[in-house]
């Protein structure tokens, strides 16, 4: 049975705002070449560092970094973002996209302070020849100016990095939807990329006609960023029966997903034409139906979705959606 997965998404003004601190990494995919980011090396260590347009996750942009010569030690080798101003008491995130170009390699990161390179906290990424969203959650004890790095020293080859980004920690339980703010515009491409990663997830498992067997044959979950005039919102399906040949205006009958918008929170039981906002996204098709307005394509919108795909199986898909000014 071919289910809708339908949701309501309201008060978007006043919902719990996770954020009262945000680090703003300027260049963070490095669309501007190095600008803002510092790639060294020391001792004994050599490397190639560029900027390339053929490997990216985010925007067109990665760092490449080739290791031609090993260093003394895994830092001899580094990108590195000074200015990194902490706040005292506040977890943060640190999300960024790597790979190797070919093989595997532990890649050591960390923070320390700007004033006596003192430590705040480190990781190991283990690197593949593909593409891998790496996620750390750090607090530090003092208000202070700290710098980041990504060190090669110790491994051999080539290595790419993007779409790095700091921002506070978004709980992952609040009494109501909580939704995390956005210092960085995701791409609507139907892909759910690291920015989403310290977004909270709310799955959906309350059919409103029939029954799911198991979640294989139904089953959803949604995010939601934002930032100070735009929502994002992301969700991805799983579902073993994908149909969309309904003829026009029955594409409420085919598999998509339904997003309905209170956002001046007046809960009036008729949509007023203003801020209140019915939307369709079917599965497989570029038109955006707004429902409660009548369009198709309105001024605002933007979505594209993406199926996921397991033994050349169409399994479900992911849509990511993007709406301004409403």
């Amino acid at each position: 049975m071919t289910l809708f997965t339908t949701f309501y998404v309201t008060t978007i003004c006043v919902i719990g705002q996770c954020n009262t601190s945000n680090l703003i990494l300027s260049n963070h995919s490095f669309e501007n070449g190095f600008t803002d980011w510092n790639p060294r090396t020391g001792n004994s260590g050599n490397a190639n560092f560029n900027v390339v347009n053929t490997e990216a996750t985010n925007g067109t942009f990665s760092a490449e970094t080739e290791v031609t010569n090993l260093g003394n030690n895994f830092w001899d080798i580094q990108v590195k973002r000074n200015g990194i101003a902490l706040t005292a008491g506040i977890t943060y995130v640190l999300t960024f996209d790597a790979r190797k170009s070919t093989g595997t390699e532990d890649m050591k990161y960390g923070i320390n302070t700007a004033n006596g390179n003192n430590f705040v906290t480190a990781g190991t990424a283990q690197l593949t020849d593909v593409w891998q969203s790496f996620t750390h959650s750090f607090t530090h004890g003092a208000s202070e100016d700290a710098s980041l790095f990504f060190n090669y020293g110790d491994i051999l080859g080539t290595f790419y990095l993007d779409n790095v980004n700091i921002q506070e920690f978004c709980p992952m339980a609040q009494p109501q939807a909580s939704f995390c703010k956005t210092l960085s515009v995701p791409g609507i491409n139907g892909i759910e990329g690291g920015i989403w990663t310290p977004a909270i997830q709310y799955d959906l498992n309350q059919p409103i006609e029939g029954s799911a067997a198991n979640a294989g044959d139904l089953s959803a979950y949604y995010k939601v960023i934002w930032d100070k005039t735009n929502l994002y919102i992301l969700v991805n399906v799983t579902d073993d029966n994908l149909r969309n040949d309904s003829p026009a205006g029955l594409e409420s009958f085919d598999d998509g997903i339904e997003l309905y918008l209170a956002v001046g929170n007046d809960k009036s039981t008729t949509y007023d034409g203003v801020d209140d906002h019915h939307f369709l996204f079917r599965w497989n098709d570029s038109n955006i139906y707004h429902l409660s307005h009548g369009q198709i394509n309105p001024t605002g919108a933007v979505a594209k979705d993406a199926n996921t795909v397991v033994n050349m199986v169409d399994v479900g898909y992911t849509y990511e959606i993007y709406c301004h000014g409403l």
